[in-house]
């Protein structure tokens, strides 16, 4: 299953029965990289936006699974989308690098 057959699988269904494991790998990828960024020291560039975007996700994961997986979409060689092999720790860094441009953190801020 190629990167689009995995994102069309998850908009098509969201339940992910056509990739069981896979929706609640990425909401897990998503609060744990939420939990990381609302325990950071509150000084760097950007940290109010990050810190603002982790309260929202650990408020409401789901809301956001959509959100990443897009962006992730978006930015995958296919190593982390394809054939939903890519183990969690391919999907946390895919998840931590796209964190600060889903809370709008301009590059340099």
């Amino acid at each position: 299953m190629a990167i689009h057959s995995v994102l069309w699988s998850y908009v098509q269904d969201p339940a992910g029965q056509g990739v069981p494991e896979f929706p609640g790998r990425l909401s897990m990828s998503i609060t744990k990289t939420a939990l990381a960024v609302v325990g950071e020291a509150g000084s760097g560039a950007g940290h109010d936006k990050r810190h603002a975007l982790g309260v929202a996700i650990l408020n409401d994961p789901g809301r956001y699974e959509g959100r990443f997986l897009r962006a992730i979409a978006a930015l995958d060689d296919g190593s982390v989308l394809a054939d939903n092999a890519a183990g969690d720790t391919a999907l946390d860094s895919a998840v931590s690098s796209v964190f600060s441009d889903m809370a709008g953190v301009a590059a340099g801020e």
